[in-house]
């Protein structure tokens, strides 16, 4: 359920608020939740299940329902604009995901399903109910597929795909699939195969990543310079951090990081569910001023390729604004 555009511009001026004057006046943008350590493939590029990487044989994990539901309630009292269901493998194999997407679907969330597709076509009315898919697909054909993402899986995603689409249409919703595309060597020169493939299907949106270089991926890690052009086009390094005050990814061991690229950082940790108690931490906000004073990319080894570059431009620039205009008033 989207909000309307007015809130959602009330609540950003309230959390850039808190920036200025080092409080918490509402809760993040975005939860992220990670729900399950279960998956189907094997993808080269991948932090979890790569196929050399010991993490994938760990037993299976999956968050408990009732957990899952105490962290919709705090999101709906925090003022949580956005929910992304995603997964330390693939989410749709969490054994009650149904129930999860159906509980969800009752809250003013805006709902993302993060997802390989490669799911049983039972699922597909569940992932309806959601506003946003996105999809991790890096190959433009079987062959190439199997040798990406360790599975023969590709006609039973693209016919989820296909199959979601019609029905997406049907329902009279928009831009309910995108694609996520991770650059390696054995794709990176026929990413325009891929545009095409997905653009057949109606989807329009292809977002082309670097793959994110790991113990378990170094053979297939295309050097800097080869870079796709549309992969080169970064902006230039900053330093300040302001994603504290408007995400954070809640894994499955209960730790809270407000960066899903920064796997080190652990700044809290959810105590019996309450996502309202990690997020007003003192240690939660130690880590937010770290950020805020330019601190942490002396840190992590990420920051300076940070992927909310972007992003924090445009909150110091609210901030800016802010100190010119004091007639933004807060709580």
């Amino acid at each position: 359920m989207i909000l309307k555009e007015n809130e959602l511009l009330l609540r950003r001026r309230l959390r850039v608020a808190g920036i200025r004057d080092n409080k918490l006046y509402i809760g993040p943008e975005v939860v992220h939740l990670h729900i399950t350590n279960r998956c189907n493939l094997r993808c080269r590029h991948c932090w979890y299940h790569s196929p050399d990487n010991p993490v994938h044989t760990r037993p299976a994990q999956d968050m408990p329902l009732a957990e899952f539901d105490a962290i919709l309630k705090d999101c709906a009292d925090l003022k949580v604009d956005a929910l992304y269901i995603s997964a330390e493998g693939e989410p749709t194999l969490h054994p009650q995901f149904e129930q999860m997407m159906d509980h969800a679907a009752k809250f003013p969330l805006a709902l993302t399903v993060f997802t390989n597709a490669a799911f049983p076509a039972r699922l597909r009315p569940a992932l309806l109910k959601a506003d946003r898919l996105i999809i991790d697909i890096s190959a433009a054909d079987a062959k190439m597929y199997h040798a990406i993402h360790g599975a023969d899986h590709f006609n039973k995603v693209i016919a989820n795909i296909k199959a979601l689409s019609r029905m997406n249409g049907a329902s009279g919703k928009d831009g309910l699939m995108s694609v996520t595309c991770i650059i390696n060597k054995l794709n990176a020169s026929r990413t325009g195969e891929i545009s095409k493939l997905m653009n057949d299907m109606g989807i329009n949106s292809v977002d082309f990543k670097p793959m994110q270089p790991h113990a378990h991926n170094q053979d297939i890690l295309v050097p800097q310079k080869d870079q796709p052009a549309h992969c080169l086009n970064q902006p230039p390094l900053f330093k300040w951090c302001f994603q504290g005050w408007f995400y954070i990814s809640i894994r499955l061991d209960g730790q809270i990081s407000y960066c899903c690229y920064v796997n080190e950082m652990n700044a809290a940790r959810l105590n019996k569910g309450s996502l309202k108690a990690a997020w007003r931490s003192l240690s939660l906000m130690k880590a937010r001023l770290l950020g805020k004073t330019g601190q942490l990319g002396r840190k992590f080894r990420e920051c300076p390729g940070c992927a909310f570059r972007k992003q924090n431009t445009a909150v110091l620039a609210e901030l800016a604004r802010m100190k010119k205009n004091r007639s933004v008033h807060t709580p």
